[in-house]
């Protein structure tokens, strides 16, 4: 169901306009229903690399060999790739005909008398020659040598935006961000292929990007599997948003659901933004903990990929009613528990009576919108 969702929010972002935000979304469809043709066309309409165009289209194929669409879409692909590559200036040879006749006009010049080269000179031209072919294999051996290198971090493939053909499903490196994801979509990363040079049958779901190296301190949350079920909102306990939840254990697949509450009474016109934070004194990598936020104008839970310290929430306005109540649940979808000092939240918003506020943990701060005042008027006379 999540799935249909996605992929009904993935279409209406195609259609428009909003790409970034449709390839989100439609990643995480084709990862979880790779027989989803419609899932595979959109995706294929929102991505700007032509070779990731070209294997949606194949994907379709696999699935409907006569889909019209995609056989459009892979032939416009082909040609344009040969034609980039059959664009060589090509120059006009003179014809036989006319080299021959000036060739009878020129008058025949007395053959030059050889004349033998210095020895040195032609010593001078070798050693020359050596030098120059020394540097061409010295600048080979470094460029293999970079080449492996690169290869062997996986930072050469993050560079060609281009997969690892043997992947395997633990521990994903993602970039060491710290921003939101796009609409609260955790799986928002984009998926990239290596794609076939024929239409030979591919794997059935493309696998993520992935290496075996530790994740640094700060990382986001790698990609967590879809739960099977979410939480009510009326399990949620009241926590003061001021002061946060505490220290409190997240054990594996399991939920736990907080109402933040202002200790005052605030009457809210608008947000300006929301950030949430998750503080421990001891790192745990990898980060197994997701974030959920109940959207109040679709009733709906969004997940959020977080990571140690503070993390901005895009959109805000949805998940901060007027009375500066935020219902939130973190969810630990690894094996192991994981402790945490604190958590809580800090928006900035602008209240009824125009007064603007920062609001949220260890802070009440406010400040009245600043207003010229008159200048007085001269009197003459």
């Amino acid at each position: 169901m999540a799935s249909n969702d996605l992929l009904l929010k993935g279409i209406a972002a195609a259609k428009g306009g909003d790409k970034e935000r449709a390839r989100a979304l439609l990643s995480k469809v084709v990862l979880e229903m790779p027989e989803s043709e419609e899932a595979w066309w959109w995706l294929a309409q929102s991505v700007d690399d032509p070779r990731q165009r070209e294997f949606c289209a194949q994907k379709i194929l696999e699935i409907n060999p006569h889909h019209r669409g995609a056989k459009e879409l892979l032939q416009g692909t082909t040609e344009s790739s040969q034609q980039s590559t059959s664009r060589a200036a090509i120059a006009p040879k003179k014809p036989a005909a006319q080299t021959s006749a000036s060739a009878r006009k020129r008058p025949q010049s007395p053959p030059k008398k050889k004349t033998a080269r210095p020895r040195s000179a032609r010593t001078s031209r070798q050693t020359v020659i050596l030098v120059l072919l020394a540097f061409a294999v010295f600048l080979v051996f470094i460029g293999g040598a970079g080449y492996v290198f690169l290869d062997t971090t996986g930072y050469l493939g993050q560079v060609l935006n281009i997969a690892s053909p043997d992947v395997s499903p633990t521990t994903p490196t993602l970039p060491n961000t710290a921003t939101a994801t796009t609409e609260g979509v955790s799986l928002s990363s984009i998926p990239t292929w290596t794609p076939t040079p024929s239409l030979t049958p591919l794997p059935a779901t493309p696998s993520p990007t992935t290496t075996h190296t530790p994740m640094p301190i700060g990382s986001p949350t790698p990609i967590p599997p879809t739960p099977s079920e979410f939480p009510l909102i009326s399990a949620a306990q009241p926590v003061t948003l001021n002061d946060g939840t505490g220290f409190l254990t997240l054990f594996p697949d399991s939920f736990s659901v907080f109402r933040f509450e202002p200790r005052e009474s605030l009457d809210i016109q608008s947000v300006a933004t929301l950030t949430f934070h998750l503080l421990n004194s001891e790192f745990t990598q990898p980060l197994t903990v997701e974030l959920y936020l109940w959207n109040l104008t679709n009733n709906t839970w969004e997940p959020f990929g977080v990571h140690w310290g503070d993390n901005p929430i895009l959109t805000p306005e949805l998940y901060v009613d007027k009375d500066g109540v935020i219902i939130a649940a973190l969810r630990n979808w690894g094996v192991d528990p994981i402790d945490v000092d604190n958590t809580s939240f800090t928006f900035a918003a602008r209240l009824a009576n125009g007064l603007d506020v920062y609001y949220g943990l260890d802070s009440a701060s406010s400040r009245l919108p600043q207003t010229p005042e008159p200048t007085a008027t001269k009197s003459f006379g």
